[in-house]
């Protein structure tokens, strides 16, 4: 599979106990993609040879405080699972799930160049943070940064294939 087909899900930050559990913090807004016997892809830079970018195998997961604990069946101490602090997660994009006509993945989304229905260009999108009704998308170009709300009033059209998204922006934005 080539390069990107995977996409970054979470970062292992440390050890929980002996017995080889990691605490990660998640990039995704729930535990659906990290399911038992789904193989995912390691790469950190300080791996030892035999583990750097391998696929480990999920032999369980499970909310910890505001991270997870992933078990591998591969890691089964202590000092194999402190190697892996600092490693990047991946997941092959097949693995996602299917999605209804209009929603869109973040990852998608990051990166897509903004423009006004009149054709001006706001720039491209660099972050996104959800509130408590929407997502909130953060534009930045032109030296300025601007936060468009994921409205159905404001997001015109999506395009992946073309890399853009048309906004009509309200009053004071």
């Amino acid at each position: 599979m080539a390069e990107e087909d995977y996409v970054l899900i979470g970062q292992i930050t440390g050890v929980h106990g002996l017995h080889g559990n990691l605490k990660v913090n998640s990039h995704t807004e729930s535990l659906d993609l990290y399911k038992t016997g789904e193989k995912l892809l390691i790469r950190g830079k300080n791996l030892p040879p035999r583990l750097g970018d391998s696929c480990l195998t999920i032999q369980g997961v499970s909310p910890y405080k505001r991270k997870i604990l992933l078990k591998f069946h591969e890691i089964d101490d202590i000092d194999s699972a402190e190697r892996l602090i600092g490693a990047d997660i991946f997941i092959s994009r097949e693995k996602f799930p299917e999605l209804d006509e209009g929603e869109y993945y973040w990852v998608d989304i990051i990166g897509l160049s903004v423009f006004t229905v009149k054709g001006e260009c706001l720039g491209k999108v660099t972050s996104i943070f959800p509130t408590g009704s929407n997502d909130v998308y953060v534009v930045k170009g032109h030296g300025d940064e601007r936060f468009i709300p994921a409205l159905e009033s404001v997001i015109k059209s999506v395009d992946l294939d073309n890399g853009t998204m048309t906004v009509e922006l309200p009053e004071g934005l």
